[in-house]
């Protein structure tokens, strides 16, 4: 316990399984190219003899690794000898670090390279993988954890929760293709013999027996059956870098990405978010917290581009534009609604106002208001009536319109207007409209002590109506 106390300082120090893993890995090669058997050597001999060899380590990783990656392997050495204490001139160390250089790793697959792999895959695994990749754009140290119970199924997509608990935890999605792809690697798992469950993971080692004691494929395994699949595209190797021009791994990620930030529609913080970045600022990963729905809705704007069969893009695009002429169908029957709903309503007002209640409500206003002598109030009545009798629906509406507009409007009503599609001789149009002007004039005539009764004959009545033909 004693002699790996200097490596469980180490260990403590690192929050993260993977980084764990990989800092483990780089003291393990210093350890060797040093020459010492256990950690604790590491730090027992003098602090000035350390320093050098720190040193000496350095200028070695200058001719044997990219510029770009002392960094990288540096970073584990420097931490364990600070968890033990050991003061080093770590500035000066620094110092003896080439300059960067342009990475190797410019560009990421494009949806061509993908299509290759796919038609090179031999198994639904492999075929599940590569689109998991491609769709996600999700980091290969993330996969060996996931299991089913974080798999959500959203339309035809899956929700995938990604290092669960932890302060990176997230969602990444999967286009309809992968889903596809997913749900036929495990019913062939399940179709072997394995018990599929929510514990299950999501992707499992190799087997030859389904029965078998399922165990999470590993980061290492995904890492050499990524190396294996992606042989068949044409990757150019950097010479000064020793890189290939597309990452094995990471060339899916920039995929995925380049696809992100090329969608219209989707917001920088929004696409930052769906490529698992803290974001544009860093108190993006504390405030900014879209729902789940949110996230989706974004991802859908660029799945098209994120299907990589052709046969599948077109049906989902096809499945697209049903869906928009769907919604653009219902809008219309939304709208022809309202437009019916406010017709009803306008036709309502209407029937309030102009039909036989509210014809019948004005006639008696009319009777009660009239400005005439007992002997003449009958006479307020008996012309409404006939006009009841006489004319069609329709033409009494236009009727009590036409007088309501006059009134407002101060004026004589239009007898054309109402009449117009009867005839009516200028005697009997005159006849009416004295007596409508005689009414009207309400005030001035109650005022007035030369009071005329109005000319209303029956025969006149009699004529106007048998001129009506």
């Amino acid at each position: 316990m004693t002699q790996q106390r200097s490596l469980l300082l180490f260990e403590q120090a690192i929050k993260s399984e993977v980084t764990k893993k990989s800092y483990l890995y780089q003291l393990n090669k210093f350890k060797k190219w040093a020459k010492i058997k256990d950690f604790n050597g590491l730090h027992q001999a003098p602090q000035k003899d350390i320093q050098i060899l720190l040193e000496d380590y350095v200028m070695y990783l200058k001719n044997t690794i990219s510029p770009n990656s002392i960094p990288i392997y540096f970073a584990p050495i420097e931490l364990f000898y600070i968890m033990n204490d050991v003061n080093l001139n770590f500035k000066k160390i620094r110092k003896l670090f080439p300059e960067k250089i342009k990475k190797g790793n410019e560009r990421g697959y494009t949806q061509k390279d993908i299509q290759t792999i796919l038609k090179n895959t031999k198994t639904k695994r492999h075929k599940a993988l590569v689109l998991l990749f491609a769709s996600s754009g999700i980091r290969l140290g993330a996969i060996s954890e996931i299991q089913l119970h974080h798999l959500t199924k959203i339309e035809d997509s899956y929700a995938i929760k990604i290092y669960d608990g932890e302060k990176e935890e997230d969602f990444v999605f999967t286009t309809p293709e992968c889903t596809k792809a997913i749900d036929e690697y495990l019913l062939e798992r399940e179709s072997d013999g394995e018990y599929i469950g929510k514990d299950s993971p999501l992707i499992r080692t190799t087997y030859r027996l389904g029965i078998e004691k399922v165990k999470a494929c590993g980061t290492d395994s995904l890492t050499h059956v990524m190396g294996r699949l992606v042989t068949v595209v044409n990757r150019k190797k950097n010479t000064k870098t020793n890189r290939f021009d597309i990452a094995k791994n990471h060339g899916f990620r920039k995929f995925f990405a380049t696809v992100i930030k090329n969608t219209s529609g989707i917001t920088p913080t929004m696409t930052e978010k769906l490529i698992n970045h803290i974001g544009i600022v860093r108190l993006d990963g504390s405030y900014y917290k879209p729902s789940l729905e949110q996230m989706f809705g974004a991802y859908n704007l660029a799945m098209s581009e994120l299907i990589i069969d052709s046969t599948e893009k077109l049906e989902i695009k096809n499945k697209k534009l049903e869906s928009e002429k769907s919604e653009l169908e219902k809008e219309k029957e939304n709208q022809e609604s309202i437009r019916n709903q406010m017709d009803e309503m306008k036709q309502e007002i209407d029937d309030l106002k102009y039909g036989p209640t509210g014809r019948r409500n004005k006639y008696n206003q009319n009777y009660v208001d009239a400005p005439v002598p007992p002997e003449m109030k009958i006479l307020t009545m008996g012309i409404p009536i006939l006009l009841e009798l006489l004319f069609p629906e329709e033409k009494k509406r236009d009727m009590m319109k036409e007088f309501e507009n006059a009134e407002l409007e101060n004026r004589t009503p239009d007898l054309h207007k109402i009449f117009g599609s009867r005839k009516m001789d200028e005697e009997n149009i005159q006849f009416l409209k004295k007596f409508l002007k005689e009414h009207q004039n309400k005030k001035d005539s109650s005022k007035s002590t030369n009071y005329v009764k109005p000319r209303l004959r029956i025969e006149n009545l009699e004529a106007m109506l048998s001129n009506h033909n």
